[in-house]
């Protein structure tokens, strides 16, 4: 992430001299708990943006269980791109003491923009789309009891109110007629089952895998405008290369929906996680599948070079996928090292894809 790094509450040698302190060593090495961000980076889907992360770092096991504890975060952010977006957002990933609990979500509002280029793959040229702005407030959250061997069951809910939806842009894509075109307000909950075999939820750093399968129903009862269902997969492994200590990462999803989805909620494909170089929504429906091979070489103490692979596609239908229409995108990074003991790297990431364009991004963590 780019923009200056301060830290709060490192404990720190009254007598240390200055020099020692600001040595890459003892900087990596402090005891973080607070990490107020000054933001500055871009991608496909904001532009040039500019804000204001302050990430909270902690570990919530007791005296007893720190070790057996996995750290945890939460944070605060606030956000204004050049595309005129303005996000603030809180959000949080908790495992609670003993990790008896794992608990994660965000909520927020945002003044947002993305592009339109109709429904499904092929979707056209790259520079004939609507341009979609529109005010966003959602919540959304997991709650899931440890079983026993880093395996959780519980639940997950999700809120999301679309409003004050303007159009502009390529006219003769037609939007209008499409199911949440004007806004939408949907409240779904369902089941999670997660199996987390990391080390490190920010950075994996040896042999994991992880886990998670989830399914949402969306109901007029709970006070959302349709009727839908979306059941999601995620699934990584994370293999140590002993010969050059570095990492080799596997990541699939699928996203799957039926029922009365509205526009908003359809499976976009392209994020700085998974599709790296994708403007978010390039492709988008209500199936989607997509995997990633990712890299990860240590160079030194305090930097990881990464080189990553991805293909996917959307599609209204999964009878209708066709290994024709995948999408591919490739590119590399840099990770430097901001704190040791959480293992939490600044990410900044170039993606190229099939269809000739860039992504650029910056963020705290690895993509997976």
């Amino acid at each position: 992430m780019l923009g200056l790094f301060f830290i709060a509450k490192a404990h720190a040698q009254h007598k240390t001299p200055i020099w020692k302190k600001l040595h890459p060593d003892s900087l990596v090495n402090l005891n973080l708990k607070v990490l107020p961000v000054p933001v500055a980076s871009y991608s496909p889907e904001t532009g040039l943006s500019v804000g204001f992360n302050l990430n909270y770092f902690f570990n919530a096991g007791d005296s007893a269980s720190k070790a057996t504890t996995r750290n945890s975060l939460a944070g605060l952010e606030f956000r204004y791109t050049s595309r005129k977006q303005t996000t603030i957002q809180a959000s949080w990933s908790i495992y609670t003491n003993q990790e008896k609990y794992f608990i994660n979500g965000a909520t927020g509002f945002a003044d947002f923009y993305e592009r339109f280029w109709t429904l499904t793959s092929p979707s056209g040229d790259n520079d004939r789309f609507r341009e979609l702005q529109y005010y966003r407030t959602y919540f959304r959250n997991t709650f899931a009891k440890n079983l026993g061997k880093q395996s959780f069951l519980g639940f997950a809910l999700n809120y999301n109110r679309i409003t004050n939806m303007r159009l502009s842009g390529d006219t003769t894509i037609k939007v209008n007629q499409i199911l949440g075109a004007n806004g939408s307000t949907v409240f779904g909950i369902g089941p999670v089952l997660l199996f987390d075999h990391r080390d490190n939820q920010f950075s994996p750093s040896g042999e994991a895998w992880y886990a998670a399968f989830n399914g949402l129903f969306y109901m007029n009862a709970l006070g959302g405008q349709y009727t839908f269902q979306q059941y999601n997969i995620d699934l990584r492994q994370y293999n140590l290369i002993k010969a050059t200590k570095g990492l080799l990462c596997f990541q699939a999803v699928g996203n799957f929906a039926s029922g009365e989805v509205p526009l908003l909620e359809k499976n976009r494909l392209g994020s700085n996680m998974i599709m790296r170089g994708y403007f978010q929504g390039r492709f988008r429906d209500n199936q989607l599948l997509a995997a990633q091979v990712e890299y990860r070489q240590p160079l030194g103490r305090f930097l990881v070079l990464a080189a990553f692979m991805s293909a996917g596609q959307t599609a209204p239908t999964l009878s209708s996928m066709r290994l024709s229409n995948m999408e591919s995108a490739a590119g590399g990074g840099v990770r430097v090292l901001l704190n040791k003991e959480k293992k939490i790297y600044a990410r900044i990431d170039v993606g190229y894809t099939r269809l000739g364009n860039f992504g650029f991004y910056a963020r705290l963590g690895d993509a997976f």
